[in-house]
């Protein structure tokens, strides 16, 4: 769907696709490869500044970071 959406050059489309599908990653607790999927699209969102967009990723990257953070503290709790 991304190729798609880049060949036929429907950028915002795009975007929204790769936020979602980072959406779905955290979903699936595969954070780390959630957030360098949105460290890539915020700064392109930043460019188009498309504010609803950026408000969605942000809240999203900060779910990741949480979640991630929250992993590790339970990992140092384990040992």
């Amino acid at each position: 769907m991304v190729q798609w959406t880049r060949a036929e050059k429907r950028t915002y489309l795009r975007q929204r696709v790769k936020a979602r599908l980072a959406s779905l990653l955290m979903e699936s607790k595969e954070y780390s490869e959630a957030l360098s999927l949105l460290s890539g699209l915020i700064t392109e969102v930043r460019r188009l500044d498309d504010k609803l967009l950026l408000v969605d990723i942000d809240l999203l990257e900060n779910q990741s970071k949480d979640s991630g953070s929250k992993k590790m503290e339970v990992r140092s709790l384990e040992w």
